[in-house]
């Protein structure tokens, strides 16, 4: 919603969850930021509840945590594979399927 003024689409599928932007194609930077961020904010915000919660909590927390930075694997190969990419390639997010746009070399 940040970039696209829309909201995103969401889904559910047997194996994951996402939100994409379909039609929508992101510069490098946009795109990372999208990919990264669930996966980073959501760890912080697990760490800071480490220090609030009970003991008893830990363990599920820690197994939530786990459970969601494996399922974000997938963006940070996707990172990594945007950031090998020559300058200006865009980036079209359609939930299951990442496309690239790759400018024409000169």
């Amino acid at each position: 919603w940040w970039f696209t003024r829309q909201r995103p689409a969401f889904a559910f599928k047997w194996t994951h969850a996402y939100a994409a932007a379909p039609g929508w194609y992101f510069p490098c930077g946009q795109y990372l930021l999208t990919a990264l961020a669930p996966a980073g904010l959501v760890s912080l915000l697990g760490i800071g509840l480490m220090l609030v919660l009970p003991v008893g909590w830990l363990l599920p927390l820690v197994l939530m945590l786990a459970f969601n930075f494996s399922g974000a694997v997938a963006d940070f190969w996707v990172a990594a594979w945007l950031l090998r990419q020559p300058r200006g390639v865009l980036a079209l997010d359609e939930g299951d399927a990442i496309t690239l746009f790759i400018p024409a070399s000169k």
